[in-house]
């Protein structure tokens, strides 16, 4: 923790006279917030000594980097469990199981869908929208009808209430204005598409439920009862914005139907007994977006490279021939079960 010189009885030849020194102190983490670098080391077990010799093994090392925010410090942090299961060579017994490989490509996918949680978490906080704070304005005084008449009956305070709800409507009209729809990657799937929708979606609930608000609701009385030219243009905003938000929300809902049916192609397993569900749901959006059948297309072939290659780990002429053989025969046969179900 950093803190003034001058609160410390002791001297520091070393500090800057006003300046502020590092103190290592036991701290209650449910009062005191990390916002530097955490060291921490973990011992798993209490009765081996720790020496020079076998501290490496008995002693656990990790630290968290707060300076960027803690939640950005815990995520680089976790970076390392996809990273190090990816580079393991001996899985034991899985190595011999027939279905060995599909254990482990899933327990890979569900490690790194609960670390983004954590990417979920920090896109909720990115994706809010904070509108212009108001601090010359006491709207206590503007809780009930009488106030509000009050209030419009007095010509500063309809021009202030006015100046006040232009920011607000200048600030949603960047947003409103943006295109939202996006360009169409091959390289993305639908899961990159929900995530999107997502984000934009929190963005206009976050504006929504502060035009809800008791401030904003009464800004709007007093300027309708005061008859305010100014009410007619974020009338029509509202409109926009409300329109952009349910079409936010219904592509979340939309994308989120078969984001369990097309698990299976993040995996690398594009088995067929997957592809009969997953068809049936191009053919269920079909009629709505061919834009959302490409992206699972997309997301099937990338699947089936992964799944020749060991998610790029090796190339195809350094694959065993007869393993290779069996891995091309079930990518065959995926493209068959889609050209039957699509006939």
């Amino acid at each position: 923790q950093s803190f003034k010189v001058s609160e410390c009885g002791r001297s520091y030849p070393a500090a800057p006279k006003g300046g502020n020194v590092l103190r290592l102190f036991l701290a209650d983490l449910s009062k005191t917030c990390l916002t530097g670098i955490c060291c921490s080391f973990l011992r798993f077990r209490v009765d081996v000594a720790v020496n020079a010799e076998n501290i490496h093994e008995e002693v656990f090392f990790s630290m968290v980097d707060a300076r960027d925010g803690l939640l950005k410090g815990i995520q680089d942090a976790c970076n390392f469990p996809p990273l190090a299961l990816d580079a393991v060579q001996n899985w034991g017994a899985l190595d011999k199981s027939r279905r060995g490989e599909k254990i482990k490509n899933k327990f890979k996918h569900t490690i790194k869908q609960r670390l983004g949680s954590l990417e979920d978490i920090r896109m909720r906080n990115e994706a809010i929208v904070h509108l212009h704070t108001v601090t010359d304005t006491d709207f206590s005084k503007l809780t009930c009808l009488d106030d509000m008449k009050a209030a419009a009956a007095n010509f500063d305070m309809v021009q202030q209430l006015e100046e006040i709800l232009k920011k607000w409507c200048k600030q949603i009209e960047i947003l409103v204005e943006r295109d939202i729809l996006r360009k169409l990657d091959d390289s993305e799937g639908p899961r990159s598409e929900l995530e999107y929708w997502k984000k934009w979606s929190l963005r206009f609930n976050s504006i929504i439920q502060q035009v809800n608000s008791p401030e904003f609701r009464a800004v709007e009385m007093v300027l309708n009862i005061a008859h305010s030219k100014i009410l007619k243009m974020w009338q029509d905003l509202d409109v926009r914005l409300t329109h952009h938000a349910n079409e936010a929300k219904a592509n979340v809902n939309f994308l989120s139907t078969f984001e369990k049916v097309c698990q299976p192609l993040y995996n690398s397993d594009p088995v067929c007994t997957s592809v009969q569900n997953i068809i049936r749901i191009i053919e269920t959006i079909y009629n709505v977006s061919p834009y959302y059948k490409r992206k699972v297309t997309n997301q099937m072939v990338m699947a089936c490279r992964s799944y020749i290659t060991d998610d790029g780990r090796c190339l195809v002429w350094d694959r065993d021939a007869e393993d290779l053989k069996r891995k091309m025969q079930v990518v065959v046969a995926l493209h068959i079960c889609v050209v039957i179900s699509e006939a």
